[in-house]
């Protein structure tokens, strides 16, 4: 029997404070949010030699986040499609890049726990 390797980073539930919103109010005070995103890629050798050089660092997953979250955007698809095409740049091992941004508590006149949108992006020729 033959397995095929699927490795993934990910960074679960990071919340982050930031300005996004269609209303200059949202804008303006800002809202915390919640991002989850998920990285298939090798890191075959990592599991060999133990060296960071080998593999995807899920600190520079964080510091993409940070950076992007940190320009005020209308709308979190705005945003989310930057993360997304930021991670995609790190590496040719990237295989697939799953994105999910959540707006937490947004500004309805009824409790809603968040409002989110994802992007998963799969490179052509990588089986699921």
């Amino acid at each position: 029997m033959s397995f095929q390797k699927i490795h993934t980073i990910a960074l679960n539930g990071l919340e982050l404070f930031a300005n996004h919103g269609y209303y200059p109010e949202e804008q303006l005070i800002g809202g915390k949010f919640r991002i989850t995103v998920k990285v298939d890629t090798d890191f075959s050798k990592a599991t060999e030699t133990d060296e960071l050089s080998q593999t995807l660092n899920y600190e520079a997953l964080f510091s993409i986040v940070k950076t992007e979250m940190k320009i005020p955007s209308k709308l979190l698809e705005h945003v989310g499609q930057r993360i997304v095409d930021s991670i995609a740049s790190l590496s040719v091992k990237i295989q697939r890049i799953e994105l999910l941004l959540e707006k937490l508590n947004p500004p309805f006149t009824a409790k809603i726990e968040s409002s989110s949108i994802s992007i998963v992006y799969t490179k052509p020729n990588h089986a699921l």
